[in-house]
């Protein structure tokens, strides 16, 4: 098993090395042709679908919607606008150039063709080196993520909410699609998102990138070799997912409280008068709130630097003091203090300094 191990992992590498050898040919392509189509790259940014397009293109520049089927009526009919533009104003190239062109197109499809048979071989065998990623998502949807990011150690240190960008396509408006969803990568397109209702599908990839991490991790340790954790797992996902289809529960009217007949209490009395008058409004601010009719204002600026208007405080003879919210002493602490220390004066006791 651990050659076979190691076998896996150098398939992988080989299909990220052949990745990489796609993405040169790729910038190959698009510099030498830019000079016939410059906005081709723009508006077909994938490497397979650009090499096709180029082939079928090339110097003539006219589009056959048959053969570019693959792309979609709108990108099509971009694409003709676009050419029509480009026919005029490119320059031709000459015939080396174009068959330059053409063989690194050709090449970069073989290589496509040899990174899927790699894939194909890869996720025959990751039931046994994947089981719990690949109970989880399939086979084939895991031999995609590990030919990326190069096998299952740099798998498991993905973060969770990267996973659903991996493998994303960009479209030509780059917005989003149909469903609402953004990332559609490699999870995206597996069978188990692919099966949830269109409005759930954001909520279902965010469930399954967590897990498949999770699972990441436990067949890198090797803990779980049988794939139970990652099965358990996908039941805990079906269940969330049919969970969310639920309709909402109808929530029954509910009648109001037959009124109860009673006296109702009243608000206020001494002690609720006293209450307030502790936190009443005091004379001081009273009168700098009140202005004569008629007269300037006297003014001061603060320590802020801001100006504070006076009002009526210039008015007043002398400074009136509030009497409601001093200290006072309960019936109890006076009592305690006679019964230990005789009468007590309590104006004098809270006048002195302790």
């Amino acid at each position: 098993r651990s050659k076979e191990h190691d076998f896996l992992i150098s398939a992988n590498e080989i299909s990220v090395d052949v990745s990489a050898e796609q993405q040169e040919l790729h910038t190959l392509v698009k510099n030498q042709y830019a000079k016939r189509f410059p906005e081709l790259q723009y508006l077909i940014p994938q490497p397979l679908d650009y090499a096709k397009v180029v082939m079928t293109l090339g110097n003539s520049l006219d589009i056959d919607a048959e053969e570019l089927s693959f792309l979609g009526k709108e990108r099509i009919l971009v694409l003709t606008m676009s050419a029509l533009q480009a026919r005029e104003s490119s320059i031709p190239l000459t015939q080396d150039e174009l068959d330059t062109v053409v063989q690194r197109c050709q090449l970069l499809l073989k290589l496509e063709d040899l990174k899927v048979k790699i894939q194909q071989y890869v996720s025959s065998r990751l039931v046994v080196f994947l089981p719990n990623v690949t109970a989880i998502v399939g086979a084939r949807t895991a031999a995609q993520f590990m030919g990326l990011v190069g096998g299952i150690n740099d798998l498991a240190k993905t973060p969770a909410c990267n996973v659903a960008g991996l493998g994303n396509r960009r479209t030509i408006s780059k917005s989003v699609s149909q469903h609402g969803v953004q990332q559609q990568g490699f999870l995206y397109h597996s069978d188990l998102i692919q099966s949830v209702p269109p409005a759930l599908m954001k909520q279902a990839m965010r469930i399954t990138s967590g897990k498949l991490v999770l699972a990441a991790r436990i067949d890198l340790s090797e803990s779980i070799p049988d794939g139970s954790q990652g099965r358990k797992w996908k039941q805990e996902i079906l269940e969330k997912i049919a969970k969310l289809e639920e309709p909402p529960e109808i929530v029954a009217t509910k009648a109001l409280p037959v009124p109860i007949d009673r006296k109702a209490k009243k608000r206020g009395g001494k002690r609720y008068r006293k209450l307030r008058q502790k936190f009443e409004q005091s004379d001081l601010r009273k009168a700098q709130d009140r202005v004569v009719f008629g007269q300037r204002e006297k003014t001061v600026t603060d320590a802020f630097g801001e100006e504070v208007g006076l009002g009526m405080l210039s008015s007043l003879s002398r400074i009136p003091q509030n009497v409601n919210n001093k200290a006072k002493m309960s019936k109890g602490m006076k009592n305690r203090l006679q019964n230990s220390n005789g009468t007590v004066n309590t104006d004098n006791f809270f006048n002195q300094d302790f």
